[in-house]
Formats: C-alpha cells, sequence, structure tokens
C-alpha cells in the first residue's frame, strides 16, 4: 500500500509540474487586443504608436519602501506616461513617469520601457523592465536614496479592462550615490488606471504561436485566408537590389574581403505552400571583383514564422557555391542544412536579405578562411504584382 501511495503521489507531482511548465510557456508572442479573443485578429490589435497615459488610481497611493516594510516614499500621486514601440509582442517606450504629493521630492532620472510577457491569468499581463528606470527620493537634510529597476525584472501585471489597470509590484536596487542609511534594495508598489485611451478594452492576448505553419500570403492577415494564399508551382524571381553588392567576408576578427558581385540572381519554386518549401532552381554570380563564382548545390529554403508579416529562410538541404579564384586557388563554401540564411520580409515586391554563414569545404585552397559570412540582398522580381507576407494558416 505504502508503495502505491507513493506512486500516485509522484504521478500527481509530475501531472503538476507539467500543468505549471504549460501554464507558464507562452504559445504566441503577445499582443494588446480590443476584445478577448486569442489568437488576437491583426484587425483588434492595438496600432503602434499609441499613446498610453496611467494615472494613480483615485484614493490609493504610491509607495516605496524597504524590502523589510519601512516606508521610505509615499505619494498621493503619479503618472506613467508610455508609447506603443513595437505591437508584437507589445513593447512601449516610457516618455514620462512623475511624482506629486510625496513625503519627499522624488523624481525619475532614467526611463527604460516596457515589455510585456503572457501571464498565467487569461486576458492580463506581466510588466517587464526592457531597459532600467531610475527613481531619485530626495531626503534633503538625510541625503538621497537612488533606486534602479532593471531590465528583465517583473515590475508588475497589467490587468484586462476598459480601462485597463497596471498594478505595480517591483523591487529595485540602491545605486551608487545614495546615502548609506538608505536600504540596498525598495520595492515600488502602486496601482495605476489607464485614462487614455480609456474608451476601448486593453486585453492582453496571443498572437499565433511561432511554431504554426507559416504560408505566404497575399494580404496581411492572420490567420491567412485559403483564397489568399499563394499556390504551390508559384515561380520565385529574385534579383540582387539595385546598386548594391553581394559580399563574402571571412567571420574573424579580421573580417578578410573574400570577394563580391555586383550581380546575382536566385530563382526558385513553391514545392510546398503549407509549410513554405521553395526549391532553388537557379543560383547566379555575376561582376565578382576577384573570381567567376559558380554554385554547385542549389538546395532549398524552408520559412519559418516571425509574427511581423516576416519570415526566417532556413536552409532546408545544403547550398554550396564555389569561388574560382585561378592564381590562388578556389575557395568552396557550403551552408548546411538548418543554417538560418537571413529574413523574407513582407513587401510589394518582398525582399529577401542574406546574412548567412557558410563553411569551407574539402578542396578549397588553404588561404580561404574557415568560415565566410554571405550578406546580399534580393527583391522579388517575379511575381511582383501582388503582396507577399508571412502568415499562418
Amino acid at each position: 500500500m505504502k508503495h502505491v501511495k507513493l506512486f500516485v503521489l509522484a504521478v500527481l507531482a509530475g501531472t503538476l509540474l507539467m500543468a505549471l511548465i504549460g501554464a507558464g510557456t507562452a504559445t504566441g508572442a503577445p499582443n494588446f487586443c480590443v476584445v478577448q479573443e486569442s489568437p488576437c485578429k491583426e484587425a483588434n490589435r492595438w496600432a503602434v504608436g499609441t499613446t498610453l497615459d496611467f494615472s494613480l488610481k483615485s484614493g490609493t497611493n504610491a509607495k516605496l519602501a524597504s524590502t523589510a516594510g519601512e516606508t521610505l516614499e509615499e505619494c498621493t500621486g503619479s503618472t506613467l506616461k508610455g508609447k506603443i514601440e513595437k505591437s508584437e509582442p507589445v513593447t512601449a517606450s516610457i516618455e514620462s513617469l512623475t511624482w506629486g504629493g510625496c513625503n519627499f521630492p522624488t523624481t525619475t532620472t532614467e526611463l527604460g520601457k516596457l515589455k510585456v510577457a503572457n501571464s498565467l491569468t487569461a486576458h492580463n499581463g506581466i510588466a517587464r523592465a526592457d531597459g532600467e528606470s531610475r527613481i531619485t527620493i530626495n531626503g534633503g537634510f538625510f541625503g538621497s536614496c537612488l533606486y534602479g529597476f532593471t531590465s528583465g525584472i517583473d515590475l508588475g501585471e497589467l490587468k484586462e479592462g476598459k480601462p485597463a489597470t497596471l498594478v505595480m509590484n517591483a523591487v529595485g536596487n540602491k545605486l551608487s550615490g545614495s546615502a548609506t542609511a538608505c536600504p540596498e534594495a525598495a520595492k515600488w508598489t502602486a496601482e495605476y488606471t489607464l485614462t487614455e485611451p480609456s474608451e476601448k478594452t486593453l486585453s492582453v492576448e496571443e498572437g499565433p504561436t511561432l511554431e504554426e505553419e507559416p504560408v505566404f500570403c497575399s494580404a496581411q492577415e492572420l490567420p491567412c485566408t485559403k483564397a489568399n494564399r499563394w499556390t504551390t508551382g508559384t515561380t520565385l524571381d529574385f534579383s540582387l537590389k539595385s546598386g548594391t553588392k553581394v559580399k563574402l567576408v571571412e567571420t574573424g576578427a579580421e573580417g578578410l574581403f573574400i570577394d563580391e558581385c555586383t550581380g546575382s540572381t536566385l530563382k526558385g519554386k513553391i514545392e510546398k505552400s503549407e509549410p513554405v518549401t521553395v526549391s532553388i532552381e537557379t543560383l547566379t554570380w555575376s561582376g565578382c571583383f576577384f573570381a567567376p563564382a559558380v554554385t554547385t548545390k542549389l538546395g532549398k529554403i524552408k520559412v519559418k514564422y516571425l509574427g511581423t508579416h516576416n519570415g526566417t529562410a532556413i536552409a532546408d538541404t545544403e547550398l554550396a557555391v564555389t569561388f574560382e579564384a585561378v592564381f590562388f586557388g578556389s575557395c568552396i563554401y557550403g551552408i548546411t542544412e538548418g543554417s538560418n540564411l537571413g529574413e523574407l520580409k513582407e513587401g510589394k515586391p518582398a525582399a529577401l536579405v542574406f546574412n548567412a554563414v557558410a563553411e569551407k569545404r574539402s578542396g578549397s585552397a588553404f588561404v580561404c578562411p574557415e568560415t565566410a559570412k554571405w550578406t546580399a540582398e534580393y527583391t522579388l522580381t517575379e511575381p511582383k504584382e501582388k503582396t507577399l507576407s508571412v502568415e499562418t494558416n
């Protein structure tokens, strides 16, 4: 009986642990949404550039206290103003953080940023510091206390509502320049109400999971409707962006120049539309400085969803290029399966920005560096008449 009880307890503990892990794992980048829906549709997301004005909840105080509970400062007024810099995941720059009606003059000397993470509580979010914020309590005769709230720490909880509320519960560390008597840490507690915009719901919802299957879409919509998906068999013609060069340089500190070309084209075909896989049919080089370049292995590209209408281009099979420098010997470089090639940027036309690391292959001249970075920006020249946006199904 004893062994049975132990077994049951182990199973229950394991189940609880898995539940906690699952609950704490965000399945998609958080968005500010005007309705309670997950994932939040594009049309319901709060826009980049929106100004957020928070004021201390009526009848409450903002407090700074030692972690032992000793009150260092108490204010009857406080405001926090920010602006949405990024909508997915939500990042807001703090433009002002003011204090009024305090026991001692209090000022904010470093504003920082806020980043919102998914919370265990539905429709709410965790507010995190995305840059250090600093606060000074001027104690006059006794000296000042300076506290910093470092990047990455949890500041509190953003609670869904119309208007929403921001409940601060953050611990800051004493900074250099503080009086000796100042405690080593201070907890900032306050409850702020969103006063502007206050006429619409702010709900923290998830976007699509980054593991969801990406598709090429002719509109910025999530999920992408079948009618707007690019079809299997579509040919994609990319050409080096006008006025730019494709470059190959050593990845080491020296950054040794290997070669650069004024022309390059990449032609492929959508082999699979969901998730997107493109077979490379040709990859050409021209106007190279040192030596003719020849693509010896074409490979394939698969696309990973990034959550911003863009996608990461990943080598789905090996891609290899030979730079035939006759005088010094040839340099042969390969990009292995699974390596990041760069970013496919949404547009009409779209752009394929390469930033890939290639490794030297057998048969290369001794002087060729072991690894080389391939950088280039290609523009989609055909088809260019419709938008290419990386969305999920």
